[in-house]
Parts: C-alpha cells; sequence; structure tokens
C-alpha cells in the first residue's frame, strides 16, 4: 500500500510540477510581449490628393503659357497695323515743282498708335500677371513634389522597420523548466524522508 500511495504522490508531484511549469512559461510574462504587435500604415491617399494637385496645378501653366502665346501673337499683329498713310493725287493737273509731284487732291493718315499701346499696356499687364501666376505655381508645385517625396521616404523607412513580435519567450520558458525540475527534486526529496 505504501508503494501505492508513493506512485499517487510522484504522479500528482509531476502534475503539480507541470502545472507550475506551464504557469511560470505563460503567466508570469508580461501581456505587452504577447500581445505587442505595431502595425504602420501608409496613408496613399494624402499622396494621391497630392498628386492630383499637381496635375491640375500643371494644367493651369499649360493653359497659361498657351494664353502668353497667344497674346504674343496678337501684339506681332497689332505692331504690323500700327499705322496707314494713303496720299492721293490729282494727276489731271500739271506737276509740282517743288515737290516734283502732281498736286494733292486727298490724304488719309491713320495712326493708331494711342490703340497698340494701350493693348500693349494690357497684354503687358496681362502677361505679368501671367508670370507672377505662373511662379506662384511653380512653387506650389515644388513644395507639393517635396512633400510627395517626404513622405514616399517615410513610407519607405516604415517598411524598412520590422519588429520582431513573437508570443513565445524561450529565456521564460527555460526559467519555468528550471523551476518545474527543482520543484520535482524538492517534491521527491520532501517525499522519501
Amino acid at each position: 500500500m505504501k508503494l501505492e500511495t508513493k506512485h499517487k504522490e510522484i504522479i500528482w508531484c509531476i502534475i503539480l510540477s507541470l502545472g507550475l511549469i506551464i504557469f511560470f512559461a505563460t503567466g508570469c510574462k508580461p501581456k505587452q510581449v504577447i500581445q505587442e504587435k505595431i502595425i504602420y500604415k501608409t496613408d496613399s491617399l494624402a499622396i494621391t490628393k497630392l498628386r492630383d494637385s499637381l496635375y491640375r496645378q500643371e494644367k493651369k501653366i499649360a493653359i497659361l503659357e498657351i494664353d502668353l502665346l497667344r497674346t504674343k501673337e496678337e501684339n506681332s499683329k497689332l505692331t504690323n497695323e500700327v499705322s496707314r498713310y494713303e496720299t492721293n493725287y490729282d494727276t489731271s493737273k500739271p506737276i509740282v515743282p517743288e515737290t516734283g509731284k502732281p498736286p494733292v487732291s486727298s490724304e488719309i493718315t491713320t495712326i493708331s498708335k494711342s490703340q497698340l499701346e494701350k493693348n500693349l499696356k494690357e497684354s503687358e499687364k496681362r502677361n505679368a500677371g501671367y508670370r507672377i501666376e505662373n511662379e506662384t505655381l511653380t512653387r506650389v508645385n515644388r513644395n507639393q513634389e517635396l512633400i510627395i517625396q517626404s513622405l514616399q521616404e517615410e513610407n519607405r523607412d516604415l517598411k524598412e522597420k520590422t519588429t520582431p513580435t513573437t508570443g513565445f519567450n524561450i529565456k521564460l520558458f527555460l526559467i519555468g523548466v528550471g523551476t518545474g525540475i527543482l520543484l520535482i527534486i524538492l517534491l521527491l526529496i520532501f517525499i522519501r524522508r
């Protein structure tokens, strides 16, 4: 009978030791180690919005450049039509000796310099406005490109960073096993006494 009770005590010691090993292997670990998981997300929507905005700015710049070319063409046409001078001679009369030409019957002089200058000034103002707007849009585009580059670099950095998170910690497991073995040995020594 003593042998049976010793076997039961040994079985209970083993069960208790295993329970303690499991307790120390899993129960003493901080929960943060088990549940810690870092997730990095990329805000690709911001990148898409910035690219759309950049595209719109580039489109505005292209339109402004076309308007500038059109204005230059209009200015060149206006300079070609600046003045008109028309003289009609009366050829039925004799030639005037001082001028060496027949007498003038009618003379038409059309000078539209004032209108040309007015149009020229307006187009220069418009061109100056276009240049300012073009520079502003170019600056905005550069800023947005820099923002996109920084976001892409940040995304690249975040993708490179990896945090190993394992639910199993070998050190704690070995400590638990060692403690369990020590407890079994102590229990066996205690039982044999």
